[in-house]
């Protein structure tokens, strides 16, 4: 993942590689990312708060892979992700 935070204070642009670094970023007083709720049980740390956003729109998650890498094995991840959050809201 390649993103970028914003800080608060000066408007600069600080790129990142992973959540983690993102994470410690933000931590760090460096800037605000917006996640997913899930977020918040998956990376507990006490130096970033999780600010619900009530009016922003649901975010949704899909499976991405090269167009070259579509194996059976991935087709069958995909397949058994599909049906085990089909129902899911």
């Amino acid at each position: 993942m390649v993103g970028w935070v914003s800080t608060l204070e000066r408007h600069e642009i600080q790129a990142f590689l992973t959540l983690a670094e993102i994470l410690t970023l933000v931590g760090a007083g460096r800037g605000v990312f917006p996640v997913g709720a899930h977020t918040r049980r998956y990376y507990v740390r006490p130096d970033v708060a999780c600010v619900p956003v009530r009016d922003a729109p649901p975010l949704e998650w899909g499976l991405l892979w090269p167009a070259t890498g579509a194996t059976a094995r991935v087709r069958a991840f995909s397949e058994a992700a599909t049906d085990l959050t089909s129902g899911a809201t």
